[in-house]
């Protein structure tokens, strides 16, 4: 019954992590300072469980906590489980609430009717008083960054508020980010680490399928025979399978093979994603139309699709396997109202065979019943003009891994890939999170990227091409004329480097997005506050200067996401 879960004993790992945890409360409940703990387990490691049994000593101390997670579809999940644990003073916060359930919920943290908020990125701002700890589980999930203005990061909130309120960060993760374990090695942060999954459970075995060798031998399915094989043999033993791709739709894109046209949006400069229904949606304004029978450029009856998405997977499952029971999940199939708790519920019951989904599917779903993991193409994230594509291909990889093997039975994991070669994917394959980090670390070093320097993307964006152009390029020579005057009056030094470097102005990835033309300006430096000096002269005086009002200026510290 809610509320009758007794706690489960902790593994020598999981109680050294505990006893640490336990210190570091003890010492905030003392009024001394804490630094941030990082939680880093393996996937299945039990970090939950050591969450839980943190937050049991908090309430005893009379205090609350907040957990969050990075995304809604893992809400229903984690606030079952502490339903279960902690009974009914657990609340729920997180945006598909209605008005009024949201408000419901909100009253009951104020009224302190409540001990534990579960919750995504806003639940940080519940009204919770004598806050004694903040968990901030998969703290690698891009999601705990917001992308519009207030551009903040959930993890340095968390971090301010702990300070302000004598509190305790957890930050918990399989894939610590970059900047996390930067952190650790600084020795700003605690590290405690989980290395074995609970009741000595097996990590998943790894096989990683060259595309380019399966192409080679006649094998034109989007399917590895590995994969197939896998699939046939988890459908006939009756356990649960996911099929990873990190792209929704059926198609990527509608090519005209006679004169090379791609179909685009209107609006973006972004090419029109092919759905079935003969739809043609973009997947930053929504703009959709039909697809015409002939191509709009030279009238030829020559378009045709290319790519895959997770629409053209589950087509492919159900035709490979048609008494398997199939389920998609991604952006297009969880607008529904209630679907999260709806799909969690029927996938826990085992009423689902293949779970078909994008990155929605990879991030901390806890299902026994999952033995094999199939990623459909691993090269989708790596490609991304990004200096994060590695680390994020990693993560994901990573993570969606972890779903496979969990119960009692062993799990499996089938990469496909057409760069079986490239470090993030062996290291992934290897599941051997500090052989990633320490190349990936002195590929930032080299290339001047954050963890080991500050960053800020300015983005200039209108609804003329060429009024943002001459906008962004006007910015950048105010930008250019501050760190000069930085470079003559910062510190006697004459090295340019040292203090903040400009990159751009230059159309950014997506140069036209809803309508807008985009145009980016990076800079970099190694004094956070000095980066942010020249940030705010130098729009001073473009402000002063610029005649075009219809610009608009968006400045991210620390962008997670340069597309």
């Amino acid at each position: 019954k809610p509320g009758r879960e007794i706690a489960w004993s902790l593994n020598p790992e999981q109680k050294k992590a505990y006893t640490l945890i336990q210190q570091a409360l003890n010492q905030a409940d003392a009024g001394l300072p804490v630094a941030p703990i990082v939680l880093h387990g393996v996937t299945g490691s039990g970090k939950t469980e050591v969450y839980m049994q943190a937050i049991s000593l908090v309430l005893a101390q009379g205090r609350k906590a907040i957990v969050l997670v990075p995304e809604i579809a893992l809400t229903p999940q984690i606030a079952e489980r502490f339903r279960w644990r902690f009974g009914s003073r657990v609340s729920v916060l997180h945006s598909r609430l209605t008005p009024r359930e949201r408000r419901r919920e909100w009253e009951r943290i104020k009224e302190g009717k409540t001990d534990i908020v579960v919750g995504a990125r806003s639940a940080l701002f519940a009204p919770v008083e004598r806050l004694g700890l903040i968990v901030l589980d998969e703290e690698h999930e891009n999601s705990y960054k917001q992308d519009r203005a207030p551009r903040y990061h959930t993890r340095e909130v968390a971090i301010k508020l702990a300070q302000l309120t004598g509190a305790v960060v957890v930050l918990g993760s399989a894939t610590p980010t970059l900047e996390t374990y930067f952190q650790v090695e600084q020795k700003r942060f605690q590290l405690l680490q989980l290395t074995q999954r609970v009741e000595d459970r097996a990590l998943p075995e790894i096989q990683v399928v060259d595309l380019r060798q399966e192409l080679k031998e006649g094998n034109r399915s989007i399917f590895s025979r590995a994969l197939q094989s896998d699939l046939a043999e988890t459908l006939a033993k009756k356990e649960q399978a996911l099929l990873f791709l990190n792209r929704r739709g059926f198609s990527t894109f509608v090519n005209c093979r006679n004169c090379g046209l791609v179909l685009r949006c209107p609006n973006c400069e972004v090419a029109l994603t092919y759905h079935q229904g003969q739809w043609l949606r973009c997947h930053y304004c929504n703009y959709q139309k039909r697809l015409m029978r002939t191509c709009p450029e030279c009238n030829s009856n020559y378009l045709r699709h290319f790519g895959i998405g997770t629409q053209r997977v589950e087509e492919e499952v159900r035709r490979l396997f048609p008494q398997a029971r199939t389920l998609r999940v991604d952006v297009d199939t969880t607008v529904r109202s209630g679907f999260y708790e709806d799909f969690f519920q029927a996938f826990r019951r085992q009423e689902i065979d293949i779970l078909v989904g994008t990155q929605l599917i990879a991030k901390g779903l806890d299902f026994p019943g999952v033995t094999l993991v199939g990623v459909v193409t691993a090269d989708t994230s790596l490609n991304l003009p990004d200096f994060r594509a590695a680390e994020r291909t990693f993560q994901l990889l990573t993570q969606v891994a972890g779903r496979a093997g969990r119960g009692e039975r062993p799990g499996r994991v089938v990469i496909q890939t057409y760069s079986p070669e490239h470090y993030s994917i062996l290291t992934a394959s290897q599941q051997d999170y500090e052989a990633f980090y320490r190349v990936e670390i002195q590929q930032r070093l080299r290339w001047r990227y954050p963890p080991s320097l500050a960053m800020v993307r300015v983005l200039v964006s209108g609804p003329g091409e060429d009024q943002v152009r001459v906008a962004a390029e006007l910015l950048g020579r105010f930008l250019e004329k501050v760190i000069g005057e930085e470079v003559i009056t910062g510190s006697g030094s004459s090295n340019q480097e040292a203090l903040v470097d400009l990159l751009g102005p230059t159309p950014a990835p997506l140069v036209r997005v809803r309508g807008q033309y985009r145009w980016q300006l990076i800079l970099r430096g190694e004094e956070p506050a000095g980066l942010r000096k020249v940030v705010v002269q130098g729009l001073q005086e473009f402000r002063q200067h610029n005649l075009e009002r219809k610009i608009n200026i968006a400045v991210d510290v620390d962008p997670v996401s340069m597309i």
